[in-house]
């Protein structure tokens, strides 16, 4: 039995690949929200609330596990430290997932060694401070900040996090609730908005967004002080995900390597689009297919949510086949009002960049897209992030399209493009959606 230690994206795709190769595999997050959000990726077990050294250490020794893979948050040093320990002394082998850091060549970028330094260097400079570090040592900064009005922070949307930062003295106009992913142009309208001056954050990584801040903190001319990671002797450690399976799988003894180009893995497109039936059924037809012969097979589906006869089937046919659903507020789109058209849009975004993800990873054969050109067509994602993605994907992964309208660069791109047209539909005489036929 293998014990992920997550909480991250980064953690999310390392259990899932893992799980695919070895199905006794259970993932570990720290918070009820982390256990939520590792539902909706990963198909196998999770757990939640081991707190201290002690408590692994009993977990791994109760449930049997024979390897820890820490791919938790670079600043979670207490929990790894807590791992390395636990796995010494259980004697059993245990790995790092380290997320490569970004290469920061800016002349107004200061380094500290922890919050307190952090803040005793803000606290000199003049103008507003926007701290994007998280909610969990903020207490530390705040501390040393001489007029905290000054202070405006980004956190997660979570009632507990607002309560602590009111009890710190914060009020609302300081506090910017909001879940990532956040792009340069969206960090620059927040730093514009809350008249920062100086930008306070760690080195977190790609997978951390941090690129997109010091972009958008640069082109404000802003005052840049980065936290540095906590430096810990891994006794092993991989900065790559592929590495990482290799060397599990290794200490497993499962023969695994790298997939080799085989002369039918073309890694083609495929689009089904148009305004009849059928699109994400011929989408799944294929996917079925494919995972008959043990191919994998990622779907992830857009505007669309609840249960669906594939998402059983999904559960029958796993690890082969594997569904992701990023939910839509009940109704159409264009009967939604504002507030529920960018509740949306952010979900989109959020699904697009795990299927970014998905397509250069390589562990597929298959991925599939479900409605991503709705998606397309009710500006929730735009022409340029589809066909980027596309253009970047893992050469022998092979993609699927669907939805009603076709772009014209989208099908530039395209192997195969199915038109579906509507010549009867049993809709018109009053007949409604069946279970196990239309969904």
């Amino acid at each position: 039995m293998i014990l992920v230690l997550g909480g991250t994206k980064d953690s999310l795709e390392i259990a899932q690949s893992l799980w695919l190769e070895y199905p006794e595999i259970v993932l570990s997050v720290a918070t009820d929200y982390g256990e939520k959000q590792a539902h909706k990726s990963f198909k196998g077990k999770v757990i939640c609330g081991i707190k201290d050294r002690a408590a692994l250490q009993k977990y791994c020794q109760e449930e049997g596990i024979t390897l820890i893979v820490d791919a938790t948050h670079p600043y979670a040093a207490e929990v790894s430290q807590n791992a390395i320990e636990a796995a010494k002394t259980l004697e059993i082998p245990y790995v790092r997932y380290e997320r490569p850091m970004e290469n920061i060549a800016e002349s107004n970028v200061t380094y500290c060694e922890d919050y307190v330094q952090a803040a005793q260097i803000a606290d000199k400079l003049e103008g507003n401070i926007f701290l994007a570090t998280g909610s969990k040592h903020i207490e530390m900064f705040l501390q040393h900040i001489q007029h905290r009005e000054r202070v405006r922070v980004r956190v997660l949307p979570q009632s507990h996090v607002f309560e602590k930062l009111q009890a710190l003295g914060l009020n609302a106009e300081q506090i910017i609730a909001m879940k990532g992913p956040f792009t340069e142009a969206l960090n620059r309208e927040m730093f514009k908005q809350t008249h920062a001056k100086i930008l306070v954050s760690k080195q977190s990584g790609s997978c951390g967004g941090e690129a997109e801040k010091i972009r958008a903190a640069c082109q404000e001319d802003m005052q840049l002080i980065l936290l540095r990671r906590p430096d810990i002797d891994y006794p092993v450690a991989c900065q790559d995900k592929q590495e990482l399976k290799q060397y599990v799988c290794k200490q497993l003894g499962i023969e695994w390597e790298v997939k080799k180009k085989m002369p039918n893995n073309l890694g083609l497109m495929h689009v089904y689009y148009g305004h009849g039936k059928g699109k994400t059924t011929a989408a799944l037809g294929l996917g079925v297919r494919a995972a008959g012969y043990d191919k994998k097979v990622c779907i992830i589906q857009f505007l669309k949510s609840g249960d669906t006869g594939e998402l059983f089937s999904a559960k029958r046919l796993a690890p082969y086949l594997n569904i992701v659903q990023f939910d839509k507020p009940k109704g159409f789109y264009f009967n939604m009002n504002e507030q529920e058209r960018e509740e949306l849009k952010k979900k989109t975004q959020q699904g697009f960049d795990y299927a970014q993800d998905q397509l250069k990873s390589g562990e597929w054969d298959l991925v599939i897209l479900d409605e991503v050109l709705g998606s397309l067509t009710n500006g929730l994602i735009s022409v340029e992030q589809v066909t980027a993605a596309l253009q970047n994907k893992h050469p022998d992964t092979e993609v699927v399209l669907t939805g009603r309208e076709l772009p014209n660069e989208v099908e530039k791109m395209a192997d195969y493009v199915t038109e579906m047209r509507e010549h009867k539909h049993p809709m018109h005489r009053g007949v409604k959606a069946r279970k196990g036929i239309e969904y």
